[in-house]
């Protein structure tokens, strides 16, 4: 959450014409996730984090948006206990795990003018598991 603050920081402070910057959270920042809750308490630190930035810097034209990633293929996911990750599919109402590209593509959207009247949210790309 530290490191999270003196980037936005860092970079809102570069930003002399607006722009956009976007934390990363998680499902565990806004859900429970057992065995994890300093992970958790941190993710929603960010997200509270996100949407308090966008109220301060706002009136500078700086958004600031969060992305909370449900599962995707990354080395997190590889560390899993065996079966876990099966275990959690069911809920998932894609049934699978997200891919780079599309974590990206949600950046990209974020950053862009097509996002330019979003500010102070975070965005599940969970493929619908905050829903189950």
């Amino acid at each position: 959450l530290k490191w999270t603050f003196f980037a936005a920081q860092a970079a809102a402070k570069a930003m002399t014409e607006g722009g956009s910057i976007i934390n990363i959270s998680s499902r565990s920042g806004s859900q429970p996730n057992p065995m994890t809750g300093q992970y958790g308490a941190a993710k929603a630190g960010v997200e509270n984090l996100t949407a308090t930035m966008a109220v301060e810097w706002g009136h500078r034209n700086i958004r600031v948006n969060a992305i909370a990633p449900g599962f995707f293929e990354s080395e997190m996911t590889d560390t899993y206990q065996p079966g876990y990750l099966d275990s959690q599919m069911p809920r998932v109402l894609l049934g699978r795990t997200g891919h780079g590209e599309e974590l990206a593509a949600t950046a990209i959207w974020l950053s862009s003018a097509a996002a330019g009247y979003v500010t102070g949210q975070t965005l599940p790309v969970d493929g619908g598991i905050t829903v189950t």
